[in-house]
């Protein structure tokens, strides 16, 4: 049996240049789920990588998250839900760019919110997301 299952109506569509998009996804009941705390891009010794950067710190998210499900037993292609909190709107399709290269497909519903501040000033994004169990 499949985690998940993309569903999509014609109800409202998004812009084309933002890459594949999933309206929603429907998980079967009995499988389990993993939910991350929000991920800033942080080194072994809790540094903020790439400072400033916004697309080498949502790569450095996204093998923390890649990271954190395999000790579950799932992978970046089980992730249902992402929030996506940054400090600049300007900054959404360059996050999309890198995300299209972990998703190029059936991606993960999100949403993006600009927030006032984050948990320092070098720091452009912070993720949480939540991945089904296969």
């Amino acid at each position: 049996m499949s985690t998940k299952k993309t569903l999509s109506t014609s109800f409202w569509s998004r812009p084309g240049k933002f890459g594949p998009w999933a309206q929603a996804i429907q998980v079967p009941a009995g499988h389990d789920f993993v939910f991350t705390t929000g991920m800033t891009a942080r080194d072994e010794n809790g540094n903020t990588v790439a400072p400033g950067d916004v697309k080498a710190q949502t790569r450095r998210i996204f093998e923390q998250m890649r990271a954190i499900f395999a000790e579950a037993g799932a992978s970046l292609n089980d992730v249902v839900k992402m929030t996506v909190y940054i400090q600049d709107m300007d900054d959404v399709l360059a996050i999309q760019e890198v995300r299209n290269e972990y998703w190029p497909s059936e991606p993960p519903v999100s949403a993006t919110v600009q927030v006032a501040r984050l948990v320092s000033d070098e720091v452009r994004i912070e993720v949480e997301a939540m991945a089904v169990v296969p």
